[in-house]
């Protein structure tokens, strides 16, 4: 699978969005089929677990042109 996926700036403040800067950002997606159970999943937290209201565990992006 590829997923991509759009977010609107005002949705990412107070991050700035040029080139240079750095903010932390983290995804997480469940493979649930029945909702009742995670089979699998998806993250981009550094320690590999979930990373909700845990910023510490977010991976830092940088722009760059």
């Amino acid at each position: 699978y590829v997923y991509e996926v759009a977010f609107p700036a005002q949705y990412l403040l107070p991050a700035r969005l040029v080139d240079g800067a750095s903010f932390g950002f983290a995804l997480f997606v469940n493979d649930r089929d029945d909702d009742k159970n995670v089979h699998a999943y998806l993250t981009l937290a550094t320690d590999g677990r979930g990373c909700y209201n845990r910023p510490a565990a977010w991976p830092v992006i940088l722009l760059c042109k």
